[in-house]
């Protein structure tokens, strides 16, 4: 494992290593759009205006081999030191795992007001794409089990779709910065969660419609509406006024996280539908509103789209 703290340029070292495009984003006040990462090519027009229109990208996407695991905090008005055994008590649970799973990781802090864990598994590229997410949530559940859902005695461990790049600053103007690096060779996917994913794979044989399993603690419904495109232009406009609803209940009415969380769902399950004015003009009409969706109305929409096995309580 290379000497990570040696390393000046994370976007060009990843590419270097593994030749796999990747997308990039540079996001101070606004998220400009993403650009798929191909190498410092001076003869690649479009990256050459990319950088001189918006600058550097500060953002990235997960490789397909890496899981990053983003320990955040969300409980509200929470007092600093509760904040700090939080996140103490969930880093030092995580590191433990990782060193009796004997796996290679990097700790950092995120840019923001978290950290990340970095693990790479060069053994997901064998896999096809549909496979590596599940083996990535396999894994993921496998290491964090009980850190998955919001505790006021512990951090959450969340799989994000973009990350601050390393040694870069973050859209908050920190900069993210290495804290640990574990060498323990090259990792291998635990043996138990190969079993469980093989005995899953299976048994998905004679199940019609699992439920998205995206993240954990979410009812049926948003879990369906974030990971999947419901097709119609009413449903996805509906889509976004639903999850914004939900997502400014999660976060306290906290109008920069609503709106990064709605614009990480747009680009990445329904691929830039929305506008950047649209999605912002949701979150304001939001946050303006007392009232919040309920989950009669989730399960209206779920009827409307054809996803009633959505539906929250079924």
């Amino acid at each position: 494992m290379e000497d990570l703290k040696q390393i000046k340029d994370f976007i060009e070292y990843y590419y270097q290593k593994y030749k796999i495009p990747f997308r990039v984003q540079h996001f101070r006040k606004e998220p400009r759009h993403w650009i798929n990462f191909k190498g410092r090519d001076s003869k690649n027009e479009d990256w050459i205006y990319y950088v001189n229109g918006y600058g550097e990208p500060n953002h990235r996407e997960p490789l397909p081999c890496e899981i990053v695991m983003d320990i955040d905090y969300h409980v509200p008005k929470a007092h600093k030191a509760t904040e700090e055994k939080a996140f103490k008590v969930t880093i030092e649970a995580i590191e433990q795992k990782l060193t009796d799973l004997h796996l290679s990781y990097s700790l950092w802090r995120s840019g923001g007001n978290g950290y990340h864990f970095h693990l790479f598994f060069d053994e997901l590229l064998d896999y096809s794409k549909f496979e590596r997410q599940e083996l990535k949530r396999a894994i993921l559940r496998h290491i964090a089990y009980g850190f998955l859902t919001l505790h006021k005695d512990r951090a959450k461990v969340d799989s994000p779709v973009m990350i601050t790049v390393e040694n870069r600053f973050s859209r908050k103007g920190k900069k993210k910065t290495i804290m640990k690096q574990i060498d323990e060779g090259e990792n291998k996917i635990p043996q138990e969660v190969l079993i469980k994913y093989n005995i899953g794979k299976d048994l998905k044989k004679y199940i019609k419609k699992p439920i998205p399993n995206l993240t954990n603690g979410e009812p049926n419904s948003i879990k369906f509406l974030l990971s999947s495109d419901v097709g119609t232009k009413d449903g996805k406009k509906r889509a976004l006024f639903v999850l914004s609803s939900w997502f400014a209940q999660r976060y306290n009415n906290d109008g920069d996280m609503i709106y990064q969380k709605l614009y990480e769902w747009n680009s990445y399950t329904l691929r830039g539908y929305h506008s950047e004015r649209q999605i912002r003009m949701t979150v304001n009409s939001t946050l303006k509103s007392r009232s919040r969706v309920s989950s009669r109305y989730r399960n209206i929409l779920m009827d409307d789209i054809g996803a009633s096995e959505f539906k929250d309580g079924i």
